[in-house]
């Protein structure tokens, strides 16, 4: 992969991940009753921090990725 297929990928990642955690406490508070609030949030948390560490991790790579010259 070439350095903005990485960059676009981790910027994609940590979007996905900041609007995970918006539902986490938007939805799960409206739809949600009791003890399933805080399984809907768990739920929707893990995996926004999961995808914001892989987004981070993909971001680090593109700034690691040699630029290609053009020859």
């Amino acid at each position: 992969m070439n350095k903005n297929q990485w960059f676009v990928l981790g910027l994609g990642l940590e979007i996905i991940g900041i609007v995970m955690f918006y539902y986490a406490n938007l939805n799960c508070a409206l739809f949600s009753l009791g003890e399933s609030v805080l399984t809907c949030r768990y739920s929707y948390s893990r995996s926004a921090i999961i995808l914001g560490l892989l987004g981070m991790l993909f971001l680090i790579c593109s700034f690691l990725e040699p630029k290609k010259k053009n020859d």
